[in-house]
């Protein structure tokens, strides 16, 4: 062993160059890729943090002439009827994000606020950090829950938080609770959340539109409910179609495509920087061929120098993995930045290079080693 490393480090004195090229292309390529993966797997792959999210599902509808739009909000009247429609099927909260001005913290600044149905947040299964939860009572009641992310940036992580009173459009609210630091309830980020406050008129409250989002009971599937909750929908005014929607795909919204090609894309860019690497090994073989024959007519075994080089072919990849990892840990937060911008489903989570990206660019290193390292083997098996 100790002979091979000596050949090894003798033979990446030869020709430190291209070694160096070819490790630093590997480098900059698989931490490129790794960036791109970590925020496929943060948007895409993460689930969100409900629990049993895979029972969660946003409920809309779209007009009978226009199957194929997008899913719309609907109206606080039509939600009391899919609940009543629903029963055991399913239980539906509602939600209303909306823009409010929050004062007497500073400057004044807009905020983001989803007005919800009491037991929203328990459907999701989320519990605040600090505080509790809201209650039925609390409707129509000033009290708010303000997001991790808002208790430390704008109320300086205030130990005392629970008690305190903001101001949010003109009215001191007064914060019962703190959510979790890595909740996130997407495509309606927000900093607070207050009870849903419905208008008195009968005949306004039709005309108040609301998301909805329903945890499906036991064995029932999206289907079933979507088929009950239809006979509602096409006896309103003007009839719709109920679309029923995974919520973690709704969360994912429109970033799930592109996302989708970036992540291919860099896995094609991988494959050429692979291909290139073979190409340079299998040229650097050629190069050695009065190496390798005068070394096969001193007595070395084929195996022997198939291994030897083999063994240069997975020091250049390792170098590559090790700058790659590093390179992406440096990136990421940039991609996660711009990932946030681009779309906003991914804001409060958490953009990292997590194991799974690792271990995924770990295989991924480890096959091109395994490949590439067949090369060498083929050229000492041709001159024995």
């Amino acid at each position: 062993m100790l002979i091979d490393l000596r050949h090894l480090l003798r033979n990446l004195r030869r020709s430190p160059v291209s070694a160096a090229a070819a490790a630093l292309t590997l480098s900059l390529t698989l931490g490129a890729g790794a960036s791109i993966f970590a925020v496929v797997d943060a948007v895409l792959l993460t689930p969100p943090p409900f629990a049993d999210p895979d029972a969660l599902v946003g409920i809309g509808e779209t007009p009978l002439d226009q199957p194929a739009s997008r899913p719309r909000a609907v109206s606080y009247v039509t939600f009391e009827a899919w609940r009543e429609r629903a029963q055991s099927r399913a239980a539906l909260e509602a939600y209303d994000p909306t823009n409010l001005t929050l004062t007497e913290l500073g400057p004044a600044e807009r905020v983001s606020v989803t007005d919800v149905t009491p037991g929203f947040l328990r459907m999701l299964g989320v519990m605040p950090s600090r505080g509790r939860r809201f209650e039925p009572d609390d409707v129509g009641k000033p009290v708010a829950i303000v997001s991790h992310t808002f208790w430390r940036a704008s109320l300086a992580a205030d130990p005392r938080v629970i008690g305190r009173e903001i101001v949010l459009g003109g009215r001191a609210h007064t914060v019962v609770g703190v959510l979790p630091e890595h909740f996130f309830f997407a495509p309606n980020p927000c900093d607070e959340w207050r009870p849903l406050l419905l208008p008195a008129d009968p005949a306004a409250r039709a005309g108040f539109p609301v998301g909805v989002v329903a945890r499906l009971a036991g064995e029932v599937s999206s289907r079933d409910v979507a088929a009950a909750l239809d006979e509602v929908s096409r006896g309103s005014s003007p009839p719709a179609h109920v679309v029923v929607t995974s919520l973690t795909r709704a969360i994912a919204g429109e970033a799930e495509r592109p996302l989708g090609l970036l992540a291919g894309a860099a896995a094609v860019t991988i494959l050429v920087a692979f291909a290139n690497l073979a190409g340079l090994l299998f040229v650097r073989s050629i190069k050695r061929r009065r190496e390798l024959a005068v070394r096969t007519a001193l007595g070395a075994r084929p195996f022997e120098i198939a291994r030897q080089l083999a063994l240069e072919s997975t020091a250049i990849v390792l170098a590559g993995f090790v700058g790659g990892v590093l390179f992406a840990f440096w990136l990421t937060p940039e991609a996660g930045r711009l990932a946030v911008e681009q779309f906003g489903a991914v804001a409060n989570r958490e953009v990292a290079v997590s194991w799974r990206v690792i271990a995924g660019v770990a295989v991924v290193a480890a096959t091109c080693a395994g490949v590439c390292g067949l090369l060498p083997g083929l050229v000492a098996a041709r001159h024995h």
